[in-house]
């Protein structure tokens, strides 16, 4: 029996509930059909489809982005808790350090950074969401430009602001007698954003879209990052500008600390042995926003003075007797119908201890920025190191499994948790914040549930951060009546 030459095609016929196998060869011949059990026509089926060719199945370009970016889930879960806990919490702080609380310093820090934070919230992770879900078809290199160029802008910005924030702390503790302002404060966070507007600029320029490989070496894709075709010396300068800012942020709110961390030292010593504070700390600015104006015990001789001088006139008369204010006693008739004050004894008072509260104050405030700076280090550690390894090695071009690469990226992205972490540390250290969170929980309760309660006596509460409202801020002053000649 001559070959029938290679089975091409197998086909099985039903003829008068028979199955029979009918297969053609590659000459076009068909052959007789052999009649055979079921099981063994599919078992002869597959062999014979088993010894054809196949043709592996390529996946396309985008069909390798979208498992890639799937096996970003748990970044874009942690992203996402970030974003969400951001805007609310920065929210909650800038509505109690801003509406509840006195005009200081310090309270224009904490409300700086809650509207820069939400500010990264908004703009900076959208972006970086952008680059993960789009790891091989990030094709838009403006878009890229911006990313890169927020990137650098928010770690320059928080960096020099931080030692803002450092140079207020010190001059309270060292330095008294000189009012730092909220003018001042303001004026240095403009400074420092605009430093950091012109020192980004190299990264709009270094970031690009880059050609990089996929698991399938004929295939390429287009990711967002420093762009390698660049110049080599605009890579340098991107670096400098990003590590210089940090190097410099580092050093100096160490040695600013470590000033005051000597200065709390000495001062401590210092009451031990039962020593009065030096006269550069019995300075006490004329307006702090945190705290009543304090009247100094010359003007409140001055005062007295002028009360005294009144009464030897005739001009009090008795209905101003009541007069009230934060730092004077009410005035009083006795039985003779004599005035009496107590400014007098208000000036023999000690100055230092107005100042106690303040004091104590300042070192509350010194310590919560003191954490927030050690924890902005902790976090931008893991990013300036990826960044480092990045510029000087080849070490993150492949990466040799998924985990992997989803441990570089977290690193890459590690400063986005500044966003969320200061509230939290107003939390912590801070009981007064704490109260007003919880009093605002509370009127919120109450409204969504349509409970009643004493809103009289929760809008004439004062605020529990720094002092009482702004309106009650301003110390009364007061006129006597003009005489009747």
């Amino acid at each position: 029996m001559n070959d029938p030459g290679t089975v091409d095609v197998v086909d099985v016929e039903v003829t008068n509930n028979k199955s029979e196998v009918v297969y053609y060869t590659d000459t076009g011949e068909r052959q007789q059909p052999l009649p055979i059990d079921a099981k063994k026509v599919t078992m002869t089926m597959l062999s014979l489809m088993s010894t054809r060719p196949r043709v592996p199945t390529v996946p396309t370009i985008y069909e390798l982005n979208n498992q890639k970016a799937m096996s970003f889930v748990p970044i874009y879960v942690i992203i996402g808790c970030i974003v969400v806990m951001g805007v609310l919490t920065n929210f909650l702080v800038c509505y109690i350090y801003r509406c509840r609380s006195r005009r200081a310093t310090s309270n224009f820090f904490v409300i700086f950074f809650a509207i820069f934070d939400m500010f990264g919230c908004f703009i900076g992770i959208p972006l970086e969401v952008t680059v993960l879900a789009l790891p091989y078809t990030y094709d838009v290199v403006a878009v890229c430009k911006i990313r890169g160029y927020i990137e650098s802008l928010s770690v320059c910005s928080l960096s020099l602001t931080l030692i803002c924030v450092a140079y207020d702390c010190y001059r309270k503790f060292c330095k008294p007698g000189d009012d730092f302002g909220v003018k001042k404060a303001r004026i240095c966070c403009i400074v420092s954003v605009l430093v950091a507007v012109v020192v980004s600029i190299p990264a709009a320029v270094v970031f690009g879209v880059q050609e990089v490989k996929t698991t399938y070496p004929n295939i390429k894709g287009m990711t967002c990052s420093v762009d390698q075709t660049q110049p080599q010396w605009l890579r340098i300068i991107y670096n400098v500008c990003v590590l210089g800012t940090f190097l410099v942020c580092l050093c100096a709110i160490s040695a600013l600390y470590c000033l005051i961390g000597v200065a709390c030292c000495l001062q401590r010593q210092a009451e031990e042995r039962g020593e009065k504070p030096s006269p550069a700390k019995q300075k006490f600015p004329k307006k702090h926003r945190f705290v009543r104006e304090d009247v100094s015990s010359s003007s409140v001789t001055n005062y007295s003075e002028e009360v005294s001088r009144l009464h030897s006139q005739g001009t009090l008369s008795h209905s101003h007797g009541s007069y009230t204010d934060s730092t004077r006693v009410p005035l009083k008739h006795n039985s003779s119908g004599i005035v009496k004050t107590n400014s007098l004894q208000a000036s023999s008072a000690p100055p230092s201890l107005a100042i106690v509260p303040l004091h104590v104050k300042n070192t509350r405030q010194t310590y919560i920025f003191m954490v927030i700076s050690i924890i902005f280090v902790v976090f931008m550690l893991p990013f300036i190191v990826v960044m480092v390894l990045c510029a000087t090695t080849t070490v993150f071009n492949q990466f040799s499994s998924n985990a992997t690469e989803i441990v570089f990226n977290m690193c890459v992205r590690s400063y986005l948790l500044n966003y969320i972490v200061k509230p939290v540390i107003y939390f912590i250290f801070n009981v007064n914040f704490r109260k007003e969170v919880k009093h605002l929980f509370i009127k919120i309760w109450a409204l969504c549930t349509g409970a009643t309660g004493s809103s009289g006596s929760h809008a004439q509460r004062r605020s529990f951060i720094d002092g009482t409202s702004r309106s009650a801020s301003r110390t009364p002053i007061y006129r006597p009546p003009r005489s009747s000649s």
